[in-house]
């Protein structure tokens, strides 16, 4: 059409009707998928561009044309692009939504049929890329830390309309609305659905149906969000109290001599009596011999294919004799004390593991009080503010009318300052991007800095100097850790050398280390501010932020378990022990009577040591002398000897191989869950408590276990022990402990992440990753937006979900019932309430995994057996166990949950009940679940099936039932086979390539490398079997299967069943269990 055409009216837009409205594939596909928004955004061809080109085409083209209809649709797609924006807010979407169900089930489909790809990303956790794509493609600082604030707040839904959400704005204008991405994540978010890509983008949507504009919405929540930080108790109150119980704590560590003998003596009493019967039963013990007759006749009877009866009795005899045979060997090895003699030395280890016990009492409480310190301030203030503290607290005279400014902190920066300069760049262009942040600090939040801090600081300085140690008062102090420095900054010995940087000492720059260790320090580094000036990234909390609430507590549990520590030494070189009458440490062997100084041993500790100074230097160090009675117990509590670098170097290489093994994946919290009825089935009160915390801990909130742990004083949380477990709670109001919780983990209940899970070791890899790919000319900050950080965040959900909600929420609900159901026992009234939290404690660390293992060593009843445990739990050999086992705690948990059933393994009467019970649930289960579904799949019994532990799926397949139940039986049948399965990941990949064996087993395995390969085909095969090891278990099983027949549907089951810790394998070719004849032909198997 000529350009004299006059212009023809823009037609009416058509208002779409909202419904359940289905648009044809070639739109979604072509326009609305992620792949065509970012295509759009990246060509500039965008949604709004393509609504202002249709809207002039529509003045000149022939309205009868099917150009002018084509440009019509796409003008009434996208013209709301156009409009100015009105007036909106989250009551209106949440009614719009409300009363338009069709509307968002038909937006639902739609974004399937775009994006079907998504579905999967829930299971492989990259939801949370979406800020991280924006922060690549160049948006601003200040959005894009809105948006990782988004998507951290609301869990995988928000995250995953962030990173669908965020595309679609792209492409429509080129521009992020930071608040429309808030308000978009704040949707999917607040629905928590799992399929949270469906929700991407219903902001959008919403604006375009009801002609709003979101912005509103990300105002109205971060005022909401505000507000609430100013709400509920007075902050200062809260705060304050949280801090003097820290230093309550500190101050109150002289070790509490009348808890200890209290203990002691209820003990000895019991020891001794043991020690006598069993002169008089001639050292045998019919109850262990009997548990261990029934142990080996189970393991004949499984595994025997005929004769069955005859062999259990064999077999179950066998292992009758065992002790027997033991006890007849120790006397021929070992000398026969005298009773007086074996008395005196119980009595001196029984006071140690007292001593010891009431140390670890003191430090959990401890870390629980900064738990809940940190909780008061993470729910006083602010995040951006908390932040904010960590500068205003040392500069708080730049604190002006409330305002604060600083340089907002940004680790990807500072990390390309650091490399430049490294270059011999200046670093000062790059600093200069730190933005520049002001925030208003109201008369709580003030107070709280130039008050409750530096009280909280002066209070611990006084308990320091009260104990005479070397440390001097700084004003204004935080406690200053630093994750990456200027080379000559990381090492001591440029101190000790007098080395000078900028024409200044070292020395006079740091100061010196004190005499607390780490936390009592000089001031190192004047202040956090100078410290980033000068070249150094501060340490950073599990999200890459420095937070006042983390620093406090890092420095709180850290000087007060130094003081702790140091007044148990000081305590252990001044009393005296109950079986040698002088104390069990001494600084001068001269000291030592004649009779005793054989059992004396000389220990390097640096705790134990005796120090003395001159000035700031350390001119003498005299070792200490430890009884060979006690040392074991301060060992398994202050052992202080490092293992070499290359085991801590393999150490880590074996975490990594580990964690990306089976850490994307709800594989251990599924393995949690399955503990709940197991452990309370056939209790109905219990079971219904239990399941409560299943479903709380599947959700994006707290559970009320953990908001109860951190918050003791909730209403909420007394009445509900009061109305459930009465007896705990009035055995409460008489004791020295403020709640059940701080009961529990003063006693052993371990609730922090379980060795087997490496979480500092393994995130701090993941910083280091970080530092060298940033590196990388041009393409680092690409990389470690699409690629390190994301992944870190991926670990990180799991982690939450798996260690920081199930499980310590599910150990402290088990505890708490556990207690309750000893302490109402009448059995137990005249049983110290501490040694009843014991044993509920040491059940809930066997039912779901994190053993305290002071407590597990020194609670072996065997003389012999308990040596050994002390030596290989002991702080300093844990590594070598994590190098030999894929998982020590985890198969040490799973085994001492079904063998403390039996006296053999557990000479504690009171707990065998609790164990037994959870035997017989696991198997009701099974007998009854298990077989249902086996009947199902392969119309048999499980007593048919080649291996009865797991389910015949009827197709050659079969389908683990519960690993951590089953695992004890697979130790008896086939003990070689599964010490194999649970050698580490590092040892395991190691043997299989110097075996050239694809997977370690007794039997045979396929080669990884044939006899006429290439010196690249070897070295390519051996690469892949190595870089396998660094692939999800269940991501390795579907691109094997992938490899084999293609992408199915079974594909699919299989990842989602290896994701909840249920995978499906080829049935086994051989096993130990032979169990189909009692179901062919009894008569003939039996007998």
């Amino acid at each position: 059409m000529s350009n004299g055409t006059p212009n023809i009216p823009l037609p009416q837009v058509e208002t779409p009707t909202p419904g359940f409205n289905i648009r044809p594939l070639g739109e979604l596909w072509f326009e609305e998928s992620l792949p065509a928004s970012l295509y759009q955004y990246f060509t500039g061809n965008t949604k709004k561009k393509q609504a202002e080109d249709a809207k002039e085409r529509l003045k000149q083209l022939d309205p009868e044309s099917d150009e002018f209809k084509e440009q019509l649709r796409i003008y009434n797609k996208f013209s709301y692009l156009l409009a100015e924006p009105g007036s909106f807010d989250v009551k209106e979407v949440a009614k719009f939504v409300a009363s338009n169900p069709s509307f968002l089930a038909g937006e639902m489909v739609n974004a399937v049929l775009a994006d079907p790809y998504l579905l999967f990303i829930p299971f492989i956790g990259w939801g949370k890329l979406g800020a991280n794509v924006q922060k690549a493609i160049g948006i601003t600082s200040v959005k894009a830390q809105k948006i990782t604030n988004a998507t951290t707040m609301f869990g995988q839904g928000a995250a995953i309309g962030t990173l669908y959400g965020g595309a679609y704005q792209l492409s429509e204008d080129s521009q992020l609305s930071a608040g429309r991405t808030l308000a978009e994540a704040s949707i999917g978010g607040t629905a928590n659905l799992a399929f949270g890509a469906l929700f991407a983008g219903l902001g959008t949507k919403v604006t375009k149906a009801t002609g709003a504009e979101a912005t509103k919405v990300s105002r109205e929540i971060a005022e909401a969000v505000e507000e609430a930080a100013d709400k509920g108790l007075d902050p200062v109150e809260l705060v304050s109290a949280r801090m003097a119980k820290i230093v309550k704590e500190s101050k109150a560590t002289k070790i509490t001599e009348n808890e200890v003998n209290k203990l002691y003596k209820h003990r000895l009493q019991q020891e001794f009596d043991a020690i006598e019967n069993k002169t008089i039963l001639g050292d045998f013990n019919w109850k262990v011999a009997g548990s261990l007759g029934g142990i080996g006749a189970a393991a004949g009877f499984l595994t025997a294919k005929d004769e069955k009866l005859q062999t259990a009795l064999e077999l179950g005899a066998g292992f009758a004799a065992v002790p027997i045979a033991f006890k007849g060997l120790q006397k021929i090895t070992t000398r026969t004390k005298p009773i007086d003699e074996q008395k005196a030395q119980r009595a001196n280890e029984i006071f140690a593991d007292e001593l010891t016990a009431n140390l670890q009492d003191h430090i959990s409480k401890l870390e629980m009080g900064v738990r809940r310190m940190q909780y008061a301030l993470k729910t006083s203030v602010s995040d951006l503010k908390r932040e904010a503290m960590v500068f205003a607290v040392q500069e708080p005279d730049k604190i002006v009318n409330g305002s604060f400014t600083f340089k907002k902190f940004d680790k990807g920066v500072l990390l390309r300052a650091l490399n430049a300069r490294d270059k011999g760049q200046d670093p000062t262009a790059i600093l200069d991007e730190l933005k520049d942040v002001t925030v208003k600090f109201n008369k709580n939040e003030l107070k709280i800095i130039k008050d409750i801090i530096p009280k909280f600081h002066d209070d611990l300085l006084k308990d320091i100097k009260r104990k005479q140690s070397r440390f001097g008062a700084i004003s204004n102090y935080l406690m200053q850790e630093w994750e990456i420095g200027p080379g000559k900054f990381a090492k001591a010995r440029n101190i000790e050398q007098g080395e000078e940087v900028q024409g200044r000492r070292i020395l006079e720059l740091f100061g010196l280390t004190g005499g607390l260790g780490g936390r009592a320090k000089k001031r190192l580094i004047p202040s956090y501010r100078e410290g980033i000036e000068m070249g150094y990234i501060p340490r950073t909390n599990d999200i890459g932020e420095i937070d006042i609430a983390d620093i406090l507590a890092r420095y709180g549990l850290g000087v007060g378990k130094a003081l702790v520590e140091k007044d148990f030494v000081s305590f252990l070189k001044k009393r005296k022990f109950p079986g040698l009458a002088v104390p069990a440490v001494f600084d001068d062997f001269s000291k030592i009577p004649d009779s005793l100084s054989p059992d004396y041993i000389q220990v390097n500790h640096p705790i134990l040591n005796k120090k003395t100074y001159d000035g700031d230097k350390l001119v003498d160090e005299t070792l200490s002398y430890v009884h060979k009675d006690t040392l074991p117990y301060i060992r398994m509590v202050m052992d202080a000897t490092d293992p070499p670098a290359i085991i801590r170097y393999a150490q880590n290489f074996n975490f990594f191989m580990k964690r990306f093994a089976v850490g994307a994946s709800f594989f251990h919290a599924g393995s949690l869950g399955e503990s709940v009825p197991f452990t309370f089935l056939r209790n109905p009160k219990d079971r219904k408590q239990g399941f409560t915390q299943i479903g709380q801990s599947l959700t994006g909130k707290k559970t009320d276990m953990l908001k109860w742990a951190d918050n003791p004083d909730d209403p909420s949380f007394i009445k509900w022990l009061e109305n459930n477990y009465v007896a705990t709670a009035d055995r409460l109001k008489n004791s020295d402990y403020d709640d059940v919780f701080e009961l529990l983990t003063a006693n052993g209940l371990e609730i922090n992440k379980p060795g087997d899970v490496g979480h500092d070791v393994f995130y701090k890899g993941f910083n280091d990753i970080e530092r060298a790919v940033s590196k990388v000319p041009a393409l680092g900050k690409v990389f470690n937006d699409l690629g390190v950080k994301p992944g870190r965040k991926v670990f990180k959900w799991f982690d939450k979900i798996t260690w920081e909600r199930a499980f310590t929420s599910f150990k402290l609900f088990t505890g708490t019932a556990k207690l309750n159901q000893l302490i109402a026992d009448p059995a137990n009234v005249n049983v110290p309430l501490r040694i009843l939290a014991r044993d509920a404690a040491s059940f809930s660390n066997d039912a779901f995994g994190g053993q305290n293992f002071t407590r597990l060593a020194n609670e072996i009843a065997n003389p012999m057996f308990r040596r050994m445990a002390q030596e290989a739990f002991k702080p300093s050999a844990r590594p070598y166990l994590q190098l030999a086992m894929f998982a020590p705690d985890w198969t040490i948990s799973n085994i001492r949950i079904l063998a403390k059933s039996f006296p053999a393994f557990n000479a504690n009467e009171r707990t065998r009940n609790l164990y037994m019970t959870y035997l017989i649930n696991g198997a009701i289960l099974y007998a009854v679940l298990g077989n249902a579904v086996n009947y199902a799949f392969s119309g048999k019994s499980i007593l048919e099936n080649k291996d009865p532990t797991r389910i015949d799926l009827g197709n050659g397949e079969v389908l683990t039932f519960s690993k951590q139940y089953m695992e004890p039986f697979h130790w008896i049948t086939d003990p070689q086979k599964t010490a194999l399965k649970k050698t580490s990941s590092l040892t395991k990949t190691f043997a299989e390539v110097m075996t050239n064996k694809e997977y370690l087993t007794t039997g045979w395995s396929p080669q990884i490398t044939k006899k006429d390969d290439s010196a690249l085909d070897r070295a390519l095969a051996i690469g892949g079997q190595v870089g396998e090891k660094f692939l999800p278990i269940w991501v390795s099983q579907a691109i094997e299967q992938y490899q084999k027949d293609g992408l199915s549907y079974d594909d699919a089951l299989n990842v989602f069943l290896g994701q909840i810790g249920h995978p499906k394998y080829k049935g086994p070719r051989s096993t130990a269990f032979q169990t189909r004849g009692l179901v062919e032909d009894p008569m003939k198997v039996l007998f």
